[in-house]
């Protein structure tokens, strides 16, 4: 007779379960519009997109008029703009792309966990990724991690189905599905998914010895030829629309920065950090589940599960070697971000999921799992979800004063009703400049003191936006020629002072 511990896994309908899904994805959604654009990220890329609808570039997308941005391939920044075009522009159809594209990835994850272990643990694998730290975070960034990870979502699902045993039919189709997701990684955020893919299937391949019936079930020429087909297009055209594109995008973006703790791009500054950090973001941002995950490993050592059952059992080494392949791969990188284990999280969750619904099946009566004791699987489904409500609706409102430029735009906006007025930021001009104030705001470089004077003596109506710890610099160069209006987060406003004209 079975024990009825804190949760009984198994009692829990299916409708039940797709409810939580649905109040989960409810509660992200909602999120959407709660903040404000924040810098550098999110300001840059909603920008990018605002611009592809400003001027018409879809090939090669501008990060401002005249200046192209080599720094990401245009998959994420095409979805933006779509998404600006149908809806809007606003934070939350910024933000939209980015949402369907974690459904669609918390789908697949569903979908292939159910098809490896039984719908059940699909569920509670949707719902686990659902409910992970980082992901619930991504969920909703105007960024290109959400589109990478659907990317080699794609691919991961493509391989399992053609490669296990499994009935889904037509194994042969699944193989260029594979493909399709490696082709339009390169679309989202160029080789790295290509890579991060094909690791993870060699490990895999070379652990299990199945060379030969994984070269017999994908088709490795055509599905190659098929994703060859849908990338190399954009990259032919994007650098004969701007010259030098493939050698810094290549060079720089991929070998550099793989290469060089102290490598800077044209867009922002490095992320240096110790060799093997990979793996500490991978438990940070796998929380709470990772943590779960741990806390099951006991039980399922007292149940007589080895390390050495994973190798044998090629589901497990497949949900192992998928998340191996992302930490290996930057385990020597130090210029790395933690959005790069993003990849690790859906096998994460399957096999999260499946650990817990064994040691759960084992809870027999005397023989209560000390997972159960040890932690709550409903505040772990909450935890992730709350955490981010509470930090969209009242943390990060407040953090955007100092990370995000609409306060300083809606200020500008209010003493310039009319809009005629010049906007120019003495010092670097942060991305969400440009999308709140839809590209009006004009750059001075710090130090530029012959611009700065033209623009002072220019006697027409401007504003001037600075950087407090630059305050007393500007104030020195324009003197009487400019006084302060508003202050703004970390920055304060001037406005030029007009010379009445000589009788």
């Amino acid at each position: 007779m079975k024990r009825q511990g804190p949760f009984e896994l198994d009692k829990i309908s299916e409708k039940r379960l797709i409810a939580v899904l649905v109040v989960l994805a409810v509660a992200r959604v909602a999120s959407l519009g709660a903040y404000p654009l924040m810098d550098t990220t999110e300001g840059r890329y909603a920008e990018i997109g605002r611009q592809i609808l400003s001027t018409g570039h879809w090939v090669m997308p501008d990060l401002a008029p005249g200046l192209p941005f080599w720094g990401k391939p245009p998959l994420s920044f095409w979805l933006t703009a779509i998404s600006f075009k149908c809806l809007g522009v606003s934070e939350f159809t910024a933000r939209f792309p980015s949402f369907l594209l974690s459904i669609f990835v918390v789908w697949l994850t569903g979908l292939t966990a159910g098809r490896l272990y039984g719908r059940r643990v699909g569920f509670y694998s949707a719902i686990i990724l659902a409910t992970t730290g980082l992901f619930q975070g991504v969920a909703g960034g105007v960024m290109t991690d959400p589109a990478l990870a659907a990317c080699l979502m794609l691919s991961m699902t493509g391989f399992a189905f053609a490669a296990f045993d499994l009935p889904t039919g037509r194994p042969r189709l699944w193989g260029y599905v594979f493909f399709v997701g490696l082709g339009l990684s390169l679309l989202a955020k160029g080789p790295i998914g290509a890579v991060l893919a094909l690791l993870a299937v060699f490990l895999w391949t070379a652990w299990r010895r199945e060379w030969k019936k994984v070269w017999r079930k994908l088709p490795w020429i055509t599905g190659a030829v098929l994703m060859l087909a849908i990338s190399v297009p954009w990259y032919v055209l994007a650098d004969r629309e701007t010259p030098g594109f493939l050698r810094y995008f290549l060079l720089e973006e991929h070998w550099r920065r793989f290469l060089d703790p102290g490598w800077r791009s044209l867009y922002g500054s490095s992320h240096e950090c110790p060799r093997g950090t990979i793996w500490l973001y991978l438990l940070a941002g796998g929380l709470p589940w990772s943590l779960v995950f741990g806390l099951a490993l006991g039980p399922l050592r007292r149940r007589g599960f080895r390390a050495r059952d994973a190798w044998r059992d090629p589901k497990i080494a497949y949900g192992v070697c998928w998340i191996l392949a992302p930490l290996l791969f930057f385990t020597m990188a130090r210029n790395i971000m933690i959005t790069y284990v993003l990849s690790a999280m859906p096998p994460l969750a399957i096999l999260t999921a499946a650990a817990i619904r064994t040691v759960a099946a084992g809870a027999t009566e005397g023989a209560r799992p000390r997972l159960c004791s040890a932690v709550s699987l409903g505040a772990a489904v909450a935890a992730a979800p709350l955490v981010f409500l509470l930090a969209a609706f009242l943390v990060l409102p407040r953090a955007a004063k100092y990370y995000s430029q609409k306060g300083t735009a809606e200020h500008l906006f209010s003493l310039d009703p009319g809009g005629t007025a010049e906007i120019m930021y003495f010092s670097k001009m942060p991305y969400s400049a440009e999308f709140y104030m839809r590209g009006r705001p004009e750059n001075i470089a710090r130090g530029s003191f012959q611009e700065l004077q033209e623009e002072l003596n220019d006697n027409d109506l401007g504003y001037f936006v600075v950087p407090e710890k630059d305050e007393k610099e500007f104030t020195r160069i324009a003197k009487q020629k400019a006084v302060f209006v508003a202050k703004a987060g970390n920055y304060v406003i001037y406005q030029q002072v007009q010379t009445p004209p000589a009788k």
